[in-house]
């Protein structure tokens, strides 16, 4: 991250602070307002009930708390605010902690989209700890982190690729406005709940419960029936029988239903704080004047037919949610629902959203989840400014890139090479221990992964085609399944050449393959497979240390072209470029590493 970067968030970090300190005075004083009117409004009650003058009793009362709610107002809106920025300073601050170091990142790192069945998910990291999608994840939903891992897993197609990166371009020139939204939706960070299989099973079938026009009317009309009860009452003493005999047949009625209602609340299972903090992420979606076409795509599918805003809607949803959860409190849940018939009416206002204000939710959360993965690429773009978007080309096969690294190495640490496919199909890759060949082949797939899934990748020019990336790296035996390393490489490898074949845009990278067996075995079997992949018009890179696989050079010169990476040796110390060169090598430093353990090669 460059110095300009680093200071953009750090003064965002002050200027939040600043403000949270300032809030939090608003809210003392607040605080000491409400028992100065609590202190205040009780002597002055007591003083007035001396009088027993009932107007002005009933009148003080009310301006008492008339006042007091009033301030509780003003507080919660100004712990709201508080709330806010402390989200924003969290999100600047933790810019700065991954850029120190990764693990740092207070997002989900992935690890549940692990799969070592995928054809290079395992091998190029892209989940877990340490992992591309701990890199690049400010995915604060579970749906955004599912929609994120989705793209890194599955390659886009060249349009769609294309859509994504001017939606990301829109966000990285308004990084502002991703922040605000991304501090919006902090408070959700790490929830594990799908909210969107949430709201589609609530709208797949309606609740189980009776709807009736005249228990609704009468449930409408109950809390006014109660007021005029009471009021009257104070004229006639015998009126309020009434009122306390319909509160016990309301809670009677109550506990009747109160399967049917924990049923449909178990469902919807607390989830109004969650959707209250979709909606105002939601409006600020729908506010934008959006230029890119894939946005306006997006935004056209949510749209209601009556006009309502989606974020309405939601917003809506969100607060019947909430109080229904108040039957949670006994003593609430027994007060309300014999003076309201509280549960009735919440339930009843949820069939009636149901019907009427439902539609167009499930685009709103789907464009949410996809505005999180864009914005998730969009801060990678911020920080690395110098990191490029790929061209995509039709004409297959095509790898081109300048000045590209591994997006996981720190800048200071970090060598950059040049690659292109432009005169061979078939890369042999050849070097001692440790001069970073398989570096060298996670570099490429890891920004081939990163390119197709409409992000920006780590390096100054790139330029490929629709290709499909399959490793061979890491192979691992399994001693649950009774099987080998030899047996799991071939396994691997079956699937490799049967990909080649079948997929004809497949780019394979292969590592140092048949660990698991011989020397003269690994040398048949690579070589056999090398022309096995020609023979299919295979494209890709394969790395080993078999400096005799370089023949196949001279055997297939307008398929096979060889790189090395290399050592320079100085007073017997190793020194490592890092720098991808043409041709075989020729040097090899098993013997000194085995030196400096003590073993002479004789």
């Amino acid at each position: 991250m460059n110095p300009q970067t680093i200071s953009f968030y750090k003064q965002n970090i002050t200027t939040a602070q600043d403000q949270i300190q300032r809030l939090s005075r608003t809210i003392n004083r607040l605080a000491f307002l409400r028992l100065f009117v609590l202190l205040a409004g009780g002597t002055l009650l007591f003083q007035v009930v001396q009088t027993a003058h009932v107007g002005l009793t009933l009148l003080s009362f009310i301006a008492t708390l008339l006042l007091f709610l009033l301030l509780v107002f003003f507080q919660s809106k100004t712990n709201h605010k508080k709330k806010a920025a402390e989200c924003f300073k969290r999100i600047n601050e933790n810019e700065i902690a991954v850029d120190q170091n990764i693990l740092q990142n207070g997002y989900d790192d992935g690890e549940a989209f692990i799969d070592d069945e995928h054809m290079n998910a395992s091998d190029l990291d892209l989940f877990g700890r340490n992992s591309i999608f701990q890199l690049v994840s400010r995915c604060a939903t579970y749906n955004g982190n599912k929609c994120l891992a989705k793209w890194l897993q599955d390659p886009a197609s060249i349009e769609e690729v294309n859509a994504r990166q001017k939606f990301v371009q829109e966000l990285t020139s308004d990084f502002s406005w991703w922040q605000e939204l991304q501090a919006k939706l902090f408070p959700l960070n790490r929830n594990k709940k799908d909210y969107q299989k949430f709201i589609a099973d609530y709208l797949a079938k309606p609740l189980p419960f009776p709807n009736r026009s005249i228990f609704k009317g009468y449930i409408a009309v109950a809390p006014y029936l109660f007021l005029a009860l009471f009021i009257g009452s104070y004229f006639k003493a015998e009126l309020l029988t009434i009122p306390i005999v319909l509160a016990v047949v309301h809670v009677m009625v109550s506990l009747f239903f109160s399967n049917k209602i924990s049923l449909i609340a178990s469902g919807l299972n607390k989830g109004g704080d969650a959707l209250g903090a979709f909606a105002p992420a939601i409006k600020q979606i729908e506010e934008r004047d959006w230029k890119n076409q894939k946005a306006i795509e997006m935004l056209l599918r949510m749209q209601r037919q009556n006009g309502l805003p989606i974020s309405v809607s939601i917003q809506r949803l969100a607060t019947l949610l909430n109080r229904l959860d108040a039957r949670l409190n006994a003593f609430m849940g027994l007060f309300l629902n014999a003076f309201l018939l509280w549960d009735f009416k919440q339930v009843h206002a949820l069939q009636d959203w149901q019907s009427s204000q439902s539609q167009g939710i499930l685009e709103a959360l789907e464009m949410l989840t996809s505005v999180e993965a864009i914005g998730s690429f969009a801060v990678l773009k911020f920080n690395h400014p110098e990191w490029a978007f790929p061209l995509l080309v039709s004409h297959s096969p095509t790898f081109e890139a300048k000045g590209i690294s591994h997006p996981l190495i720190k800048d200071d640490k970090v060598v950059a090479n040049d690659y292109s496919l432009q005169d061979h199909r078939l890369a042999l890759v050849t070097g001692s221990n440790m001069a970073g060949k398989s570096t060298f082949l996670r570099t490429i797939g890891v920004n081939a992964v990163l390119c197709l899934s409409g992000a920006p990748v780590c390096a100054a020019q790139m330029k490929m085609s629709d290709l499909r990336i399959a490793t061979y790296m890491r192979i691992r035996d399994s001693i649950s399944e009774s099987t080998s390393t030899f047996k799991a490489e071939l396994n691997r490898l079956q699937k490799i050449l049967a990909l080649v074949k079948n997929q004809k845009n497949t780019f394979f990278l292969l590592d140092e393959m048949l660990r698991g067996t011989n020397s003269m075995d690994k040398y048949l079997g690579s070589k056999a497979i090398i022309e096995k992949l020609i023979e299919e018009n295979g494209v890709g890179v394969v790395a080993t240390h078999d400096l005799k696989l370089a023949e196949l050079a001279e055997k297939y010169p307008a398929i096979v072209k060889n790189f090395h990476f290399d050592i320079q040796v100085k007073d017997e110390e190793m020194l490592f470029d890092y720098k991808l060169k043409t041709g075989p090598c020729t040097l090899f430093n098993a013997s000194l590493l085995l030196k400096k353990i003590g073993i002479e090669i004789r």
